[in-house]
């Protein structure tokens, strides 16, 4: 299976992808110390393209599209 966006503008399916990671986030105890804590951070992109690949338009996908699962062969 895989992951599909619609693109709210032209309203055409294209595949995305979530990214996802663990990265440092860093804030300041009562003494004045650094503090290093792990935060996991995840995002929907567009497969292999900034924008839309099919119109171009610059989409926040997690928030902007609709989301479909797609058998593939």
């Amino acid at each position: 299976m895989k992951e599909e966006a619609g693109c709210p503008y032209c309203g055409e399916w294209s595949e995305v992808i979530c990214e996802n990671y663990v990265a440092p986030f860093v804030e300041e105890d009562l003494n004045g110390n650094d503090v290093v804590s792990p935060i996991h951070i995840w995002s929907w992109w567009w497969k292999d393209s900034a924008a839309c690949p099919k119109c171009g338009a610059i989409v926040l996908v997690e928030s902007e599209c609709e989301f479909r699962k797609v058998r593939t062969a």
